[in-house]
């Protein structure tokens, strides 16, 4: 069985990451921060300035880089350049509660940040986030297509004609099948409520 994982490149890559910049760069840093923590159980550190007890939040790898929206920095300098801080600075580590005692964060935003994440990032995702799950799925579906001699397709190799696998919605009662006009195929789609 083999699963190809096509990542996002190019042009499309850019345009998500630069949407995902604008939005947790300066605004819900917390809630990237805390979603990419999730994802990689790295730790969350701070970046503190003399008007903001936490100005910026980044999470902190295995080997000592930090990462925000931007990717990994590796730079000090870059760390507090867009929000106007110069070193010195303090950067320490902080728990989710000293997040929290700063501001609320929205779980909206931080699944729609995991999401991204994983997407740009997919080496970060670990084992039970949703893009393993998905891959699990797939494998299972897989082996299910093989044993029945039925596949889903899409009615042409244009990507963004594909099916796709979402998130359950809560209202999800079963499955709609029906004939394709040419009578060749059927289509499938969830049934709601």
């Amino acid at each position: 069985m083999t699963i190809i994982h096509q990542v996002l490149e190019g042009e499309d890559r850019e345009i998500l990451h630069n949407m995902l910049v604008s939005r947790c760069l300066d605004g819900q840093c917390y809630e990237f921060a805390i979603a990419l923590n999730r994802l990689t159980s790295w730790s969350l550190w701070a970046l503190s300035s003399s008007e903001y007890a936490i100005r910026h939040v980044l999470v902190r790898d295995a080997e000592g880089v930090l990462w925000d929206v931007r990717g990994p920095l590796r730079d000090r300098i870059e760390i507090g350049r867009p929000f106007g801080v110069r070193e010195p600075y303090d950067l320490y580590e902080v728990t989710l509660d000293d997040i929290l005692r700063v501001r609320r964060v929205s779980d909206d935003a931080i699944e729609s940040c995991t999401h991204v994440i994983e997407v740009l990032w997919p080496s970060v995702a670990r084992t039970g986030s949703r893009l393993h799950r998905q891959e699990a799925f797939i494998r299972e579906l897989e082996a299910l297509s093989r044993k029945h001699n039925i596949w889903i397709r899409a009615p042409t190799e244009a990507q963004h004609l594909w099916p796709f696998l979402s998130e359950a919605f809560g209202e999800e009662v079963g499955y709609t099948i029906a004939p394709s006009m040419d009578a060749n195929a059927y289509m499938i789609n969830r049934r709601l409520r």
